[in-house]
């Protein structure tokens, strides 16, 4: 027999499927944020999620080179994020040099095996950038800066 939760899991897989496979299904993934920015050529508001990676003041967004939402950021722009119910005002900009992002992803244990899985990179107890070079291939990484 089943329970009560179960039955109300098993009448709610149906929308829960079509969230996802919708619009705002990528804001469901465990580790991704929500950009609002005011496109600069236009005068626009826009939205878009990223995958992130937090390191106090500063949060990584990280696109697929293919996505062509980074660049509207890439070039500074002020931001506000959405993370876990909170706002937060930055600043982004294209993160150039890869060295501060290997620190901070070396000490994030989940999203280096993540990443380590998905592009199957190996020997990653020593983090390089060479290492990690077929994931920065792939994707764009626009740095954002908290203000307090």
């Amino acid at each position: 027999m089943m329970s009560l939760l179960e039955r109300l899991n098993k009448l709610l897989e149906p929308v829960k499927r079509a969230v996802k496979a919708g619009p705002l299904g990528d804001l469901l993934v465990f580790d991704s944020v929500l950009v609002s920015y005011t496109e600069p050529q236009s005068g626009l508001s826009k939205n878009c999620s990223a995958e992130y990676i937090r390191d106090e003041t500063i949060i990584y967004l990280i696109f697929n080179k293919n996505d062509s939402r980074w660049k509207n950021l890439a070039k500074g722009i002020p931001v506000k994020i959405l993370i876990d119910g909170k706002n937060f005002m930055g600043w982004a900009e294209d993160l150039t040099g890869y060295d501060e992002f290997v620190q901070v992803l070396s000490k994030n244990p989940e999203k280096l095996e993540e990443i380590g899985r998905r592009y199957n990179l190996v020997d990653l107890g020593i983090l390089e950038v060479e290492k990690i070079k077929p994931f920065l291939q792939d994707n764009k990484l626009i740095r954002v800066k908290i203000s307090r």
